[in-house]
């Protein structure tokens, strides 16, 4: 069998990475293109998300551009070479997978799965109604602590071990874990993958998701960050943290601007959501990529409808368009967290990291999410479970303020967690 890693886009042989993802020739070469001029001549004649194929590639220049996009090619990751060991390890089985794929064509799988307006609605109506029930549960929580609020400008002078273990010394992130469980039921075909890739598209992309379904208006004056007109921080203290490079800190900042220029809709917001759950690029040991793939497509199906609510049929893939490339931006951010938070982990080993915080910050060392555990303490409680015990005393708290391991906290809204709310606020 030929290990080669089929083309993220169109599923023919790859030639290499390319703007950042396993990529054919023609696919590469079509990115390029559209960069240097997006396909605004072809749109879409089809209501839904067309499916790319080597034989049918060239059909919709404007899905193709999208799944492109959808897949993580950035301009901004231009990366061509060799593949790793790793990349290589998994060739083998992805070969495997794509011909399944190709069968499952054959027999008309994909050519049925174009969604009525009406299933649509209702995925996406249930989507917005249970990011709205985690909102009212959470947002009183953030309110505690808006008033008033200064940061712990002492922390700066404390030695970094030190910030670290009281950082973390009262976090939950568990909670976080069981907010992301509840979303990716509703979303469509999730809950019928295996458990195990279930955990890992949860683990690999965690930080992702937590971005886009940010709950707190953010605003940036330059000089502030404002928290629900409430709550403010100064930059210039976000620009301390010993961890993260002023580069990152800056790029990170301006994809928090894009975000809040292109004023998502809740639709756009939960269907992007969902969206950031279904990257298989980061972890070998996903296996039912083709199933993955095809609630990818239902999503984009879910993302197209809600954007031509508001847009007509010439605006309407330049929408789609920016929403998926601010996604790719955001993965480059959130790798940048990522490597953060291991260069915290071999710089202070002799830190006792909680082992749920080890679990959260490292996906490629630590073991899959007790989903089960999860799973059957959902059956007996709801969304409203957070309890005046998930949060230290104001006075403990205020010990607890650190914008370096926190920096994703202040910039896309974590803090709707209780865990990171008692570390940061006061």
């Amino acid at each position: 069998m030929d290990p080669t890693i089929p083309c993220k886009i169109c599923s023919d042989k790859s030639a290499g990475v390319h703007y950042g993802v396993a990529s054919c020739e023609a696919c590469k070469s079509f990115f390029k293109r559209c960069n240097q001029k997006p396909p605004e001549g072809n749109k879409c004649r089809k209501p839904g998300y067309c499916t790319i194929v080597p034989a049918r590639r060239n059909n919709c220049a404007e899905c193709r551009y999208i799944k492109c996009l959808a897949v993580g090619m950035s301009i901004n990751n231009i990366k061509t070479g060799r593949y790793s060991a790793k990349q290589l390890e998994e060739s083998r089985r992805e070969v495997e997978k794509l011909q399944r794929q190709r069968e499952l064509e054959k027999n008309g799988f994909y050519a049925n799965h174009t969604l009525k307006n009406e299933d649509i609605e209702k995925i996406v109506k249930t989507l917005v109604e249970k990011r709205s029930v985690i909102k009212k549960t959470f947002n009183p929580q953030l309110e505690r602590f808006a008033i008033p609020f200064k940061v712990n400008r002492q922390n700066h002078h404390r030695p970094m071990r030190e910030r670290l273990t009281a950082s973390w010394k009262f976090r939950k992130p568990e909670v976080f874990k069981t907010i992301v469980f509840q979303v990716t039921q509703d979303i469509p075909g999730f809950s019928s993958l295996t458990q195990e890739d279930q955990n890992e598209l949860i683990k690999v992309n965690r930080v992702d998701f937590r971005m886009i379904y940010s709950l707190v208006k953010v605003e940036d004056s330059g000089k502030y960050l404002l928290f629900n007109d409430k709550i403010v921080c100064a930059v210039e203290d976000v620009r301390k943290t010993e961890h993260l490079s002023e580069e990152v800190v800056e790029r990170i900042r301006n994809v928090r601007k894009k975000l809040d220029a292109l004023q998502l809709t809740d639709e756009e917001r939960v269907v992007l959501s969902g969206l950031t759950l279904t990257h298989t690029d980061r972890s070998m040991k996903v296996e039912d990529r083709v199933s993955i793939e095809k609630i990818q497509n239902t999503l984009l199906q879910c993302l197209e409808y809600c954007v031509g609510k508001q847009y007509d049929s010439t605006q309407k893939g330049k929408r789609v368009a920016k929403l998926l490339t601010v996604l790719a931006d955001l993965r480059t951010c959130s790798d940048d967290l990522i490597q953060s938070k291991h260069n915290l982990l071999f710089k202070y080993p002799d830190v006792d990291f909680p082992p749920s915080i080890r679990e959260m910050w490292y996906s490629d060392l630590q073991e899959a999410y007790d989903m089960d555990k999860i799973r059957s303490e959902l059956q007996n409680i709801d969304l409203d479970f957070v309890s005046e015990n998930s949060s230290p005393e104001m006075s403990t708290a205020s010990d607890l303020i650190d914008l370096g391991p926190d920096l994703e906290t202040f910039l896309f809204d974590t803090t709707i967690f209780p865990d990171d709310i008692d570390t940061v606020f006061k």
